[in-house]
């Protein structure tokens, strides 16, 4: 594990992560039913810090690296955040990230 990683994991208490190719299916709004759980608006993009206006925010499906068990997560990003093309791993903090089956859960 690199300084890099060690800072991300403990220091800032985040994640590494990146976009699930394909996505699960879900019935309903991704980012809407994030906001009910979490009991807050999403104000940034997990993944490029902007700020995000109400018509770029989406919920994006997200597993954890190195992924040993099958879990996604969603985080809230824009939408060029959340395209298929973007396929490297990156940082997300650990309080953003949200078990699809938790939300599924939630219902």
């Amino acid at each position: 594990m690199s300084f890099y990683d060690i800072f991300h994991k403990f220091f800032l208490q985040e994640v590494l992560v990146k976009n699930a190719s394909p996505s699960p299916t879900y019935s309903g709004s991704l980012i809407a039913d994030w906001e009910k759980y979490r009991g807050k608006e999403a104000q940034y993009c997990a993944r490029c810090r902007n700020r995000l206006s109400p018509n770029d925010k989406v919920g994006g499906h997200v597993l954890k690296v190195p992924g040993l068990q099958i879990d996604y997560y969603v985080v809230p990003l824009c939408k060029n955040c959340n395209h298929p093309s973007i396929t490297n791993p990156y940082y997300v903090s650990r309080f953003n990230l949200v078990r699809l089956r938790d939300l599924n859960n939630n219902e």
